[in-house]
C-alpha cells in the first residue's frame, strides 16, 4: 500500500531568524565586494541557491540522489576542462549530504522512507569486507595512507553507498527513472565519442594524451583508442559494455514497442562504444552477462536464441580472421587469443611472483601498499627498484589483502550474483521486472569478471552504477509484491452488482 506522508508537528524559524540571517549576508556582501574577495562574492551569492537544494533535497532525497548520480558521472569531465585533480573528494561531500537528507526526511516524514530496506544481503555481506578490512589496519604495510583510504572508500563511502541506495531504490518508478538517466548518459557518451572519432579531440584532452602521459595509452600502434567524457578508454570501454548488457537483456522484457526501439537503440550505441574504447576487457562483459543469462533464461527459444549469438561471436572472433583489416576488430579479436597476446604472458609471469611473495604473507602486503621488485635494466646493465605492478583490480586486492582477503572479496560479489540469479529465477513474478532484474545481474556479473583483465569496476561512475543495480535487485521481491499489490487493488470489485456477480 502507498504510504502517506504525514509530517511532524514542526513550527518555522522565527521571522528574526531570517530578518537577522539576510542581513547578515547583506554585510557580508558588502564586505566581499569592497575587499575584493571574489571566493567570498561567489560563495555568498551562491548560498541562496545551495540552501534551496539542500532544502529540496531534504523534501525529496531521491533529488540528492541524482546529484549523486550526476556528479559522480561528470566530475572527470569537469576536471579535465578545468584542469583540476582530485575532484572526486566532491563525492563524499555529497554521500554526506545525501545521507543527511535521508535522516531528515525520515524524522518529518517518519511513514514515507523505509529505513529496514538497508539490511539486505548487499550491506550485510559487504559489512564482513568492512570487518576485515579494518583487521587490516593491523598489517605492518597498512600506512597512515592505507588507513586513511580504508576509513574513506571501504569503510565509510561505499557502506553509505550501499545503505542508500537500498533505501531508495524500493520502486518501479525509481528503476524506470534510472534506466533512463543510465540512456542518457549512454547517449552523452556516444555523442563525445562521435565527436572525438570525426571531428579529433579538443585541447583538454589533447593535454591529457600529449602533457599528461596518456597518449601512450590511447594513441597506439592500429589506431586511437577513445574515452570519451570519461577518464581512460579502459573505464569507457567498462561502462559500455555493462550498459551494452544491461538494455540488450531488458529488452526481451519490454512492455511495449516503445520501450524495445529504447532499449536497441541504447544498446547498439553501447556497443558501438565498446569497440571504438579499444579495451579488450570490455569485450568480456557482454559475453560473459549473456552467459549468465542463458542460465537464468526460462524460456527455450530465448535460451538458444542468446546460446547461438554468443557462441557465432566466440568462434568469429576466437577462430576466423574476418574482419582482420578493420583495426578495432583485430585488436578486440586478441582478447580471445591471450596466448598470442605478449602483454598477457608478461601479467602470467609476474603474478607467479606475486603469488610466491603472497604464500608468505596470507593477509597480502597491507592497504594502499605494494610488493617490492628490482628491475633489470638491460640498457644500462643495472637493477632498478620497483614494485610488481597489479595489471587487475582483483590481482591489485589480491596484492593488498593476501589469500584471505581475495577469497572474501571474491565470495562477497559471487555471493551477490547468486542471490540477484536466485530472486530472477524464484522470487521475481512480474515478467517485466524480472527481465530487468535479470539485466542488472548479469550486467554487473559481467563488470565483475572484466575486474580480471582491468581496474575499471572501481571507478566513478561504474561503481555507482554498481552499487544502483545491485540495490535494485536486492529489492526485486519487493518492488514484485507492490506490483502485485497494485494489481490486485485497482481489479477490485468497486460496485454491489460487482461484487454479487462474483
Amino acid at each position: 500500500m502507498a504510504r502517506i506522508n504525514t509530517p511532524r508537528s514542526h513550527s518555522l524559524p522565527p521571522l528574526m531568524f531570517l530578518h537577522a540571517l539576510l542581513v547578515l549576508g547583506l554585510v557580508g556582501l558588502a564586505f566581499a565586494i569592497l575587499s575584493g574577495n571574489i571566493v567570498l562574492l561567489a560563495a555568498i551569492v551562491a548560498a541562496p541557491l545551495g540552501l534551496l537544494i539542500f532544502g529540496y533535497g531534504i523534501h525529496n532525497p531521491r533529488f540528492a540522489f541524482l546529484l549523486v548520480g550526476l556528479y559522480a558521472c561528470s566530475f572527470m569531465t569537469i576536471g579535465r576542462y578545468l584542469y583540476i585533480d582530485k575532484l572526486s573528494v566532491g563525492v563524499d561531500v555529497l554521500l554526506l549530504y545525501w545521507t543527511a537528507a535521508i535522516l531528515i526526511h525520515y524524522y518529518l516524514y517518519p511513514s514515507s522512507i523505509n529505513l529496514r530496506r538497508a539490511i539486505n544481503p548487499l550491506t550485510l555481506s559487504y559489512m564482513v569486507w568492512m570487518l576485515f578490512t579494518a583487521i587490516e589496519f593491523l598489517n605492518p604495510g597498512t600506512g597512515g595512507e592505507g588507513m586513511e583510504r580504508g576509513l574513506r572508500t571501504t569503510i565509510t563511502s561505499y557502506f553509505v553507498l550501499y545503505s542508500c541506495t537500498s533505501i531508495l531504490t524500493d520502486n518501479q518508478k525509481t528503476l524506470r527513472q534510472a534506466l533512463i538517466f543510465g540512456a542518457i548518459l549512454t547517449a552523452i557518451a556516444f555523442i563525445k565519442l562521435m565527436i572525438q572519432r570525426y571531428w579529433g579531440f579538443d585541447a583538454a584532452e589533447k593535454y591529457f594524451l600529449y602533457v599528461q602521459g596518456g597518449a601512450t595509452t590511447h594513441i597506439i600502434g592500429y589506431g586511437n583508442r577513445y574515452f570519451s567524457i570519461f577518464s581512460d578508454s579502459a573505464n569507457f570501454g567498462a561502462f559500455m559494455g555493462t550498459m551494452a548488457t544491461i538494455y540488450s537483456i531488458a529488452y526481451f522484457g519490454a512492455p511495449s514497442r516503445r520501450w524495445s526501439i529504447f532499449y536497441i537503440v541504447v544498446a547498439l550505441m553501447a556497443v558501438t562504444g565498446i569497440l571504438l574504447s579499444g579495451t579488450r576487457s570490455a569485450m568480456v562483459i557482454p559475453a560473459a552477462g549473456m552467459a549468465l543469462y542463458c542460465l537464468l533464461c526460462k524460456k527455450v527459444q530465448l535460451f538458444i536464441t542468446t546460446a547461438f549469438i554468443g557462441l557465432a561471436a566466440f568462434v568469429f572472433f576466437a577462430f576466423t580472421d574476418i574482419g582482420d583489416d578493420n583495426t578495432f576488430i583485430r585488436r578486440a579479436r586478441t582478447a580471445f587469443r591471450p596466448s598470442k597476446d605478449a602483454s598477457f604472458n608478461v601479467r602470467v609471469e609476474n603474478r607467479k611472483e606475486i603469488a610466491a611473495y603472497l604464500a608468505e604473507h596470507p593477509m597480502g602486503a597491507g592497504i594502499n601498499a605494494s610488493i617490492a621488485k628490482l628491475w633489470f635494466d638491460e640498457a644500462t646493465g643495472t637493477y632498478n627498484e620497483g614494485t610488481l605492478p597489479p595489471d587487475s583490480h582483483y590481482v591489485n586486492v589480491w596484492i593488498q589483502n593476501g589469500q584471505i582477503g581475495i577469497f572474501l572479496y571474491v565470495g562477497m560479489h559471487a555471493f551477490w550474483i547468486l542471490t540477484g540469479s536466485f530472486f530472477v529465477l524464484f522470487r521475481v513474478r512480474n515478467r517485466e521486472l524480472c527481465m530487468q532484474m535479470a539485466a542488472f545481474t548479469c550486467g554487473i556479473f559481467g563488470l565483475f569478471v572484466s575486474g580480471y583483465a582491468n581496474d575499471a569496476i572501481t571507478q566513478y561512475p561504474n561503481n555507482i552504477i554498481t552499487a544502483v543495480a545491485i540495490a535494485f535487485v536486492m529489492n526485486g521481491p519487493y518492488i514484485d509484491r507492490q506490483l502485485r499489490e497494485q494489481r490486485a487493488a485497482t481489479s477490485l470489485p468497486n460496485t454491489p452488482q460487482e461484487i454479487s456477480a462474483i
